[in-house]
């Protein structure tokens, strides 16, 4: 009997670091073949029927109070059923009572598409809350963040971060008065050296900033990324990440919701994970298992009272700010 136990134990482990070569040989595979596009999330086959739901029934799923749309899995009597869903975030739950006094439509319990139906589920979100503090890793003058990574912007190095440490929403190259990107802050130490200067960076759909690297040999990126892929829809829900903000040293967690848009935030197609991380992070590059950049970190917010930071895409960041991930 021992005898046979112990064959089968070391069959469960040898199947297990098969599988989990496997998996490591599918990341890289699917590092290589991701370009930086709008399309920042690769729908399995079999589920992209709810993101055309979604799509279509926009109009119907989107109340004056809404906060965010988009998808994850049916929560009921706080039990997360791994039903898929459509998740509508309002600030606040309200009766049928309140619903009726302010004239708000109720949302649809089911919506229904193409002969398919997906269930909605109505959560309570905070407001987005960007993360800024004194004493982080980069910023200009006024401004502070964590360098989340180091790109490829046609062979010349740079550097990404968020955009709304600079105060601005929208920068492009050859834009006058360009802010000057430093490490550490000029606020916190005056010996700190010039990383370069900022040349595109947006708030639109995304939160981030694409910064000249005048020295790249003076300054590390928050993380050592090997490369940058799409997100998947679903197997990447649950999956495990990591960061390193100027604040926070490391960070782990795992991904809980995909393809958040935020309207009122101008954010698009954001994703939720189960990790800490504190004022002066927002920018740090988040990171599979593997290595690979799955997104950047844009702040924090609150879902059925359980805080979660916030990310935005690395495929639809590289795309909107024009660049690569620089393989070190």
């Amino acid at each position: 009997m021992a005898g046979r136990r112990k064959r089968t134990l070391e069959q469960i482990v040898r199947s297990l670091a098969r599988a989990r070569q496997r998996v490591a040989e599918d990341l890289d595979d699917l590092a290589r073949l991701s370009r930086p596009s709008d399309n920042a999330v690769v729908f399995e086959q079999g589920s992209a029927w709810m993101h055309r739901i979604l799509h279509k029934r926009r109009p119907e799923l989107s109340p004056t109070n809404i906060l965010a749309l988009g998808l994850g899995t049916k929560v009921t009597r706080n039990k997360d059923t791994g039903r898929p869903a459509a998740l509508v975030l309002v600030p606040r739950k309200l009766s049928s009572r309140e619903l009726a006094r302010q004239s708000i439509e109720p949302v649809r319990k089911y919506v229904e598409y193409g002969g398919r139906k997906l269930a909605v589920d109505v959560r309570e979100v905070g407001a987005v809350r960007r993360q800024l503090r004194p004493g982080s890793s980069v910023g200009p003058a006024d401004g502070l963040a964590t360098l989340g990574a180091f790109a490829r912007d046609r062979q010349k190095l740079v550097a990404i971060t968020a955009m709304h440490v600079t105060g601005l929403t929208e920068f492009s190259e050859g834009d006058s008065e360009a802010p000057i990107f430093y490490s550490p802050s000029p606020m916190v130490d005056r010996a700190s050296a010039r990383i370069g200067q900022l040349l595109r960076g947006t708030m639109t759909d995304i939160d981030a900033a694409k910064v000249s690297v005048d020295a790249p040999q003076a300054v590390l990126p928050s993380a050592e990324a090997r490369g940058a892929r799409y997100l998947l829809y679903p197997s990447d829900l649950g999956t495990f990440v990591q960061m390193r903000g100027a604040m926070t040293t490391l960070a782990t967690g795992y991904i809980q919701n995909l393809i958040l848009d935020f309207p009122k935030e101008g954010l698009t197609g954001c994703f939720t994970v189960s990790m800490e991380t504190q004022p002066g992070d927002s920018g740090a590059g988040i990171l599979d298992w593997k290595g690979l950049v799955v997104g950047f970190l844009v702040g924090r917010v609150t879902v059925d009272g359980v805080d979660l930071a916030l990310g935005t895409p690395a495929m639809r960041v590289l795309y909107k700010l024009g660049c690569t991930i620089a393989k070190r």
